[in-house]
């Protein structure tokens, strides 16, 4: 907690950038540019960061307080992370890239600063447990939106698909407002726990049907995402969920078993809708046996024929890596085995393995500092829920443990 606040107005600014980046920047497109889902957002991201650093940056003229970033358990090793980042990219193969970003993936070593910097200032601005739940609420209402955007998409249209005919998602899935499948899955993955969490700790009729309902848009749009790594990341995070701190679920066996049946149907229906239609019959058949099939298939089999090759390639520059955003220089050789493997023409611009990734483009130090970010993050709410005597505060250190 902070003894001494800042003044009114500057405290209204922050709270509006940080209110901004966490309920406005998901929803943020340009329907008029070639990239109007990923550039506008890290553009955004760039501005309100800019903002706040000056805020904290001249505490004289706007703050009645310093905060202390050194008692922020996270700055060293994200200080490191940046620091990883900044190296990298003096060593890039592809110093462009590097230091611009990648079209359509926008992952500069600005980008990895500026994610570094957002994790700092949230962690050491919000200041109070109420300030924390009213963040959350914003980002929760944002995933009702993004839902229903890709629910819109899935059944019946999709409003900006003239925009951009030839470099939309060929996938079967739906990207909603994020752009990619496999974004709109990974976001999911990481609000749904904290969703339920609102849901089991709502106390009244009202918010526990909006609650609720908000939590079946979000598995809904899961679903109609068609990414399996993110559904097995959500079957996973419910799990430890409950495994966590299981005092935490008296009283709330009516609610739970309520919502995990509507989810089910919820999710049931979806796939009887598709498997009604003989081509959405063999899609799903596709899915199933390419995700089991270790040996050959656009699944399983392609993962690791991806990861043992990206193995040696992190062998080969081990410490630094190849630069941020410097994928698709580094896996070219792999992009043609690849090719040759699957009879496809195709271009890898990352492994689909978020720990090698970091490796190829930050080497082994920037992947140690990334690990040490959340190993120090999660130890930090084991014992601050082992500590915690409420049981709704309790409830949400397991959602975002989760």
């Amino acid at each position: 907690m902070h003894r001494k606040r800042t003044t009114p107005l500057v405290q209204r600014i922050i709270t509006l950038c940080l209110f901004f980046l966490l309920a406005f920047v998901p929803l943020i497109l340009n329907p008029f540019a070639v990239d109007f889902f990923y550039k506008p957002k890290i553009h955004s991201v760039y501005a309100l960061l800019i903002i706040i650093i000056t805020l904290f940056s001249f505490p004289s003229l706007f703050l009645s307080y310093r905060p202390d970033i050194r008692k922020n358990i996270l700055a060293i090793p994200l200080c490191l992370y940046a620091v990883s980042a900044c190296i990298s990219t003096v060593f890039s193969v592809d110093i462009q890239k590097s230091l611009f970003g990648d079209a359509l993936r926008e992952e500069s070593v600005f980008a990895l600063l500026s994610y570094a910097g957002l994790a700092l200032v949230f962690s050491t601005f919000i200041g109070s447990r109420q300030q924390a739940l009213r963040f959350f609420a914003a980002l929760l209402g944002t995933t009702v939106l993004i839902s229903c955007y890709a629910l819109l998409q899935y059944f019946w249209f999709d409003p900006t698909e003239h925009f951009i005919p030839v470099l939309r998602y060929a996938g079967p899935g739906v990207g909603s407002t994020l752009g990619n499948p496999n974004f709109l899955g990974k976001f999911m993955v990481l609000v749904l726990p904290v969703f339920f969490v609102f849901f089991l700790n709502a106390e009244t009729p009202l918010k526990t049907v909006a609650t609720g309902l908000g939590m079946l848009l979000g598995v809904s749009a899961l679903v109609v995402s068609y990414t399996r790594a993110s559904w097995l990341g959500f079957c996973m995070s419910i799990v430890v969920f409950f495994v966590f701190r299981r005092d935490v679920f008296k009283n709330c066996s009516r609610k739970i078993s309520a919502l995990v049946l509507l989810v089910v149907l919820c999710g049931g229906l979806i796939v009887g809708n598709m498997a009604r239609h003989e081509s959405g019959r063999e899609f799903l058949a596709q899915r199933v046996s390419s995700t089991f099939d270790l040996q050959k298939g656009e699944g399983s089999g392609t993962r690791l024929f991806i990861w043992k090759r990206a193995f040696y390639l992190v062998l080969n520059r081990p410490v630094f890596g190849y630069g941020p955003d410097a994928h698709v220089t580094a896996l070219r050789q792999i992009s043609r085995d690849y090719g040759q493997e699957v009879n496809q023409v195709g271009i890898l611009d990352r492994c689909h393995n978020n720990y090698l990734d970091l490796a190829i483009g930050q080497g082994l130090f920037g992947l140690g500092s990334y690990l040490a970010v959340i190993i120090t993050f999660l130890l930090h709410i084991w014992r601050r829920s082992a500590r915690e005597d409420d049981v709704h505060q309790k409830r949400i250190y397991c959602g975002i443990f989760a």
